[in-house]
C-alpha cells in the first residue's frame, strides 16, 4: 500500500516503481536455494568459506545517519558495524529465514576482523570491534584479496534477485553493466562518520555511501563446517 523509500530520512522517493514493482499489487517470487560461492577452503579445520553468487535483498546499513550513541560510555558513530543494523539483520531475520535448523548447526560462529587494515584506510578512526557472527559482510581488504577470487573488477561484479529489485535494490542500465547493482561492504569511511563503501555496478571498490540509504544489496558471507 505505500512505497519503501530509498532513503530511511525521506518518504516519498522510492526505486521500487523503478523496477517495475508498484503499491496495491502482490508479487509472488520463487523461493530458491542460494547458490554459494567458495572463497575458501580450509581442509585443516574443516571448514568453507561461503559467499552468495547474487544479492538476495537491499537493506540500509543504518536506520538513522545523524545519531550518533553512546554505549559503555564510548562514542559509536552510524558506520560502526559492530552495532549497525544491518549485522543485526543478517544474524536475526536473514539468518532465521534463509536456513532450516538443520543447516543453523553447520554455520560457525567467526571472529569478523573489523580491524583498520580490514577497512582500506590507514588510519580510520571509524574502524570498530572485532565481532563474532554467524553472517557478516565482506570488507574492503576481502574484495581486493585474490586468495579469494577477486583478482579483477569483473570477478565483483554481481546481479540481484528480483526479491531485491522489489525492496528497491538499484540496478544498472548501462549497456555494459546491464542489470548489475551496487552492494554493502561492511567497512566504515574514514573522515566520514555517517558513510560505509560499497562496491560499484562495475565493480570498483572504494565508493562510499549514506549509512540510511536502502538501495544497496546484501551479499551474505559465511563459514561452515563440513
Amino acid at each position: 500500500t505505500s512505497y519503501r523509500p530509498y532513503c530511511t530520512s525521506y518518504s516519498s522517493s522510492t526505486l521500487q516503481d523503478i523496477n517495475g514493482y508498484y503499491t496495491s499489487t502482490v508479487y509472488y517470487f520463487r523461493f530458491d536455494p542460494i547458490i554459494w560461492k567458495v572463497l575458501e577452503l580450509d581442509e585443516t579445520n574443516n571448514k568453507v568459506f561461503l559467499f552468495a553468487n547474487i544479492a538476495l535483498d537491499a537493506q540500509d546499513y543504518f536506520y538513522n545517519y545523524n545519531l550518533t550513541r553512546t554505549i559503555d560510555g564510548k562514542t559509536v558513530y552510524q558506520n560502526n558495524y559492530e552495532y549497525s543494523t544491518i549485522r543485526s539483520w543478517l544474524n536475526d531475520n536473514f539468518y532465521n529465514t534463509a536456513f532450516t535448523k538443520e543447516e543453523q548447526q553447520i554455520i560457525l560462529d567467526t571472529l569478523v576482523d573489523n580491524s583498520v587494515l580490514s577497512t582500506g584506510y590507514t588510519p580510520n578512526q571509524n574502524a570498530c570491534n572485532d565481532t563474532i557472527d554467524k553472517i557478516f559482510l565482506l570488507s574492503y581488504s576481502d574484495v581486493v584479496n585474490s586468495k579469494y577470487g577477486f583478482i579483477s573488477y569483473i570477478s565483483r561484479q554481481l546481479k540481484s534477485t528480483d526479491y531485491a529489485k522489489a525492496q528497491g535494490c538499484v540496478k544498472s542500465t548501462s549497456t555494459s553493466y546491464l542489470g548489475n547493482c551496487n552492494w554493502w561492504l561492511r567497512s566504515p569511511v574514514r573522515n566520514l562518520s555517517n558513510n560505509a563503501c560499497y562496491v560499484d555496478y562495475n565493480g570498483y571498490v572504494g565508493g562510499y555511501i549514506y549509512v540510511n540509504r536502502t538501495l544497496l544489496g546484501v551479499v551474505p558471507a559465511l563459514w561452515i563446517s563440513i
